[in-house]
């Protein structure tokens, strides 16, 4: 018995348990059980001569060639079974409605994609802008994974590279890419999916500006981004497949983006200078925070904070306490030097790993003892006194074990929005100061 596309009724001989349904050309599907309300069902249909579920381009050898390697496609027919109970004078009757199990539409008004079986490349099923097409999958004997591309509407030629495989039995919406040329083009996938119906899956251009995901950084350094291909089975990295493509996200810049494949599980890699770090996306909450190297650790603190500058008043150990001269002074940080630069002499440059340094901040005045040699300097004030002995020991310190004894962090947030979810990478807030200061303006409005 085989049921008609549009409305048929039949009485069978007994009452039966379960039944089977069959289109022309294809087997008999699998039974499913009248007494549940929902099921599905499957139908195997070879090809047979050209094909007509999707288009081969080349030359006419090569269409022959593909011809012949999907002249025996057994393709795989879907379909979503619904039983329900009918009322009235029928109530002893049952109303079976077979249903398409996925239905795929272009909402998109100018671009026509083509979708296929992951590993079935060269048969495209091509969909026009504003159309829907009923998709089943080529072939029953591989995994149910879709690609998509886009294509020239009139000649059915791609104009991108196939994406990476998709599930499109997981209602959400997620974006993929397509690589064009040095760039990518993103195309929006939404799964629909209710009770009792088939998965309706709607596909669209992309804008850059929306990806799913957007990374912005708060530090001083450079962090590195990529999706780490996870094998669900075996669950580990998978390494025999093309890389993923590598995010930078510049010191305070930002940068949007989307899944290289969208499977779960969705897992980061973050490297950060030497330091690597990896992130369970799947889960909605703040991540461990990024423990940097040593070697990362001072460069973001030497670049952070380059030079102190600033005119202090010096004098030599032998002269009177009140024969002071100003004179300016750059401290370098990274270089852990001093130099001091008299009005009608040569710098003075005053290394400060092994220098001793005391203070004495009721008079405003700190020393600087460095190879038996002392010298002596005088600020405006406390404020600016305790600022050139504070930034003089941690340049001293920098380079030492003990700058490095407590671990220095990157936090990591995750703030989920509308459209899209924020991760924020920052450092905890200090009171260090800019790049280059300037000790005496720091301390004039610090005592205003």
């Amino acid at each position: 018995m085989r049921i008609a596309k549009n409305f048929e009724m039949f009485c069978p001989d007994k009452v039966p348990q379960s039944i089977k349904v069959s289109t022309s050309n294809s087997s008999w599907s699998n039974e499913f059980i009248l007494r549940f309300k929902e099921s599905s069902c499957f139908l195997i249909k070879e090809t047979k001569g050209r094909q007509s579920g999707g288009k081969l381009e080349g030359g006419e050898e090569a269409f022959e060639k593909r011809e012949k390697k999907y002249s025996k496609l057994r393709h795989k027919l879907k379909f979503l079974v619904y039983v329900d109970q009918l009322n009235g004078i029928f109530n002893r009757s049952k109303l079976i409605m077979i249903q398409p199990y996925y239905i795929v539409k272009n909402i998109d008004e100018s671009l026509s994609f083509a979708v296929t079986q992951f590993d079935l490349l060269d048969f495209k099923i091509s969909i026009k802008p504003k159309t829907v097409i009923t998709f089943n999958w080529p072939n029953r004997d591989s995994e149910e994974y879709m690609v998509i591309a886009q294509v020239e509407s009139a000649s059915n030629v791609l104009q991108t590279e196939w994406s990476r495989k998709f599930k499109i039995d997981m209602p959400g919406q997620f974006t993929v890419k397509c690589a064009k040329s040095n760039s990518f083009q993103f195309i929006t996938i939404n799964v629909y999916h209710e009770e009792n119906s088939p998965y309706f899956i709607t596909i669209s251009r992309a804008d850059r500006e929306n990806l799913p995901l957007k990374f912005i950084n708060e530090t001083k350094l450079e962090i590195a981004l990529s999706q780490v291909f996870i094998d669900p089975k075996k669950k580990r990295e998978i390494s025999n497949i093309s890389k993923a493509e590598v995010v930078t996200v510049k010191p305070g810049g930002h940068e949007n983006y989307t899944w290289d494949e969208n499977s779960l599980p969705h897992r980061l890699k973050v490297q950060v200078e030497d330091t690597v770090e990896f992130y369970d996306m799947d889960i909605i909450k703040d991540l461990k925070p990024i423990v940097l190297s040593k070697s990362s650790a001072m460069k973001e603190y030497s670049e952070s904070k380059h030079y102190l500058r600033g005119y202090l008043k010096r004098r030599n150990i032998y002269d009177d306490r009140h024969s002071y001269k100003e004179e300016y002074c750059i401290l370098n940080f990274s270089k852990q030097v001093l130099k001091i630069y008299p009005k009608d002499a040569f710098p003075t440059v005053i290394k400060l790993q092994n220098a001793q340094i005391d203070e004495d901040f009721q008079r405003n005045e700190f020393m600087l003892i460095h190879q038996k040699e002392s010298f002596y300097f005088q600020c405006k004030g406390i404020t600016e006194c305790k600022l050139w002995v504070n930034s003089l020991i941690k340049a001293k310190n920098l380079y030492q074990e003990d700058t490095v004894a407590s671990p220095q962090q990157i936090f990591v947030k995750t703030e989920p929005t509308e459209y899209s979810r924020v991760i924020t990478f920052y450092r905890a807030r200090s009171n260090e100061k800019e790049e280059v200061l300037d000790a005496s303006n720091q301390a004039v409005s610090a005592e205003q």
